[in-house]
């Protein structure tokens, strides 16, 4: 893989009449990037293959379960598809319909490759697809003419590519969303680094908020799908048997393809018939029916509840699991952050060291982490040893910043963010699940012991790690004090550790556990 993105020199501004796009920029940042989101365009197979110019260069991360890319695209509806969602025909089916009709052969090899690669990743689970439509007031797609106005959504086109290292390029542009304005048209766009200054990462952080809005399907007047199954396995019929291979050469090969090359690389069959919409002379009575009681649920929407349900329900098996927990919390991380949680989000349940210099945010950082490995079930049974001065502080900030609910041990009773008390049971760190505990109280023989005793954890958290040390170092004492002791002693008990501490420095040998 290339460096990070904060290593390559970025012009402020791209433009197809003074540079190549695809070489002097898609190319290099996907090579450096393990996350690729874009909102762009009207979904038809000649902006599909734009979108894929330069992707090629993020096969190997693919390969090696890194790359990621998730794609927003607009759906451009005729008046027709309006007559006939405004006669009764249902937003999903004409959306459908339309993207299906939308899909045609490749028309160069250029375009072959591109969708190969499209086709490809979407197999191998990193890319996904979702159409997203505008709306009116009354709940209606917009006309097609104001689904391409300057001041809605599907005008401007918006790159995010995150490296390993948590840095982040954003770009924001505009061109004609038609095929034609796709081949023809200056396109232009600027750019915008998250290290560079603050102004900068504002800029970057507001387009990566727009964009998980707008994915979550969150955002006002705006209705989000995935991409349906029938136009889903079109683009499968493309994807090779094995990871396609591809040069930054391919990216100029516009040679037509011959008769004899369609018919060998076009696994599109003509039988595919579209299902067509039905006629503006078409009566609601004739679509529907039975005319349903206008109070009483529709099936649609007693299927969008199912969905909803059933994405909450088991969002700890969906790989946007991450995702849904950054969207979930009323915080924006900073990029270093991001960097630790997709670190251990990836390595779970290995142990981690967290020795960030004071006021970089720990509490923010295990709060990230605590939310997720609960969300994505990796972890159930989580204890956190923090000093007694700051154990309200710890409950406070898990509440109000993650809603994380730990139960604080504290005088003999376990307290609730919110106050309510219960008694311990005979062993009290088998009480409750998620525990919030002072490391000086499990210091005391008889509180070790009964730690020592309980039920095994997934996770322990020790703030202040550093005070876990050898005694009196100068005079060659090697022997763990009593926090250190039980560390290691704990190690056995959980399945990770993880140790966070200002002060990472080890100034001698015999201070190392």
């Amino acid at each position: 893989m290339a460096d990070s993105l904060k290593h390559y020199d970025w012009k402020i501004q791209y433009a197809s009449d003074s540079s190549n796009p695809v070489a002097d920029f898609y190319i290099p940042a996907l090579e450096r990037s393990i996350q690729y989101d874009r909102k762009s365009g009207f979904f038809n197979s000649a902006i599909l293959s734009q979108v894929a110019s330069g992707l090629g260069a993020m096969l190997h991360n693919a390969d090696m379960m890194q790359g990621q890319m998730r794609l927003i695209m607009g759906c451009q509806l005729s008046k027709a598809d309006l007559e006939a969602i405004q006669n009764g025909y249902a937003l999903r089916d004409t959306v459908a319909a339309n993207l299906e009709v939308s899909l045609q052969p490749p028309e160069n090899f250029a375009q072959l490759k591109r969708l190969e690669i499209l086709s490809w990743l979407i197999q191998s689970g990193c890319l996904d697809i979702k159409i997203a439509i505008p709306l009116k007031q009354d709940r209606t797609p917009l006309a097609p003419d104001a689904a391409i106005d300057i001041n809605h959504i599907y005008h401007e086109k918006v790159c995010i590519f995150t490296d390993a290292e948590g840095h982040q390029l954003a770009t924001n542009g505009s061109n004609n969303a038609s095929s034609s304005g796709w081949r023809f048209n200056i396109e232009s766009f600027h750019v915008f680094c998250s290290w560079e200054n603050q102004r900068e990462l504002a800029r970057v952080q507001e387009e990566v908020v727009r964009f998980e809005q707008l994915w979550s399907d969150i955002m006002p007047n705006v209705r989000v799908f995935d991409v349906p199954d029938a136009v889903r396995r079109k683009l499968l019929r493309y994807a090779p048997q094995q990871r396609p291979a591809w040069s930054p050469q391919d990216e100029l090969n516009h040679r037509p393809l011959t008769p004899e090359e369609r018919q060998k690389f076009d696994p599109i069959a003509p039988s595919d018939s579209p299902k067509e919409p039905p006629s503006s002379d078409t009566t609601p009575e004739e679509n529907a029916p039975d005319s349903p009681d206008p109070n009483s649920i529709t099936p649609d929407e007693i299927e969008a509840e199912r969905q909803c349900f059933e994405a909450i329900a088991t969002i700890h098996t969906h790989p946007g699991c991450l995702s849904a927990c950054l969207n979930s919390i009323p915080i924006q991380p900073w990029p270093h952050q991001l960097k630790i949680l997709k670190r251990v989000a990836a390595d779970f349940p290995r142990s981690f060291l967290i020795a960030d210099e004071v006021g970089l945010g720990k509490t923010i950082e295990t709060g990230l982490i605590l939310r997720y490995l609960l969300m994505s079930k990796k972890a159930q049974r989580i204890l956190v040893l923090a000093p007694a001065s700051v154990q309200p502080q710890w409950q406070d900030e898990l509440r109000e910043k993650f809603n994380l609910h730990f139960w604080s041990y504290t005088q003999g009773d376990f307290r609730d963010p919110y106050g309510t008390t219960q008694p311990p049971t005979a062993n009290p760190w088998n009480t409750k699940d998620l525990v919030l505990a002072s490391s000086h109280l499990v210091r005391r023989q008889e509180r070790m012991h009964e730690l020592l005793d309980a039920e095994p954890w997934d996770l322990v958290v020790l703030d202040e790690a550093h005070h876990a040390r050898r005694r009196s170092p100068q005079a060659r004492q090697d022997t763990p004090n009593r926090l250190l002791t039980l560390l290691e002693r704990l190690r056995e008990r959980t399945q990770s550790l993880i140790l966070l501490s200002a002060t990472g420095v080890i100034k001698n040998d015999s201070q190392a556990a």
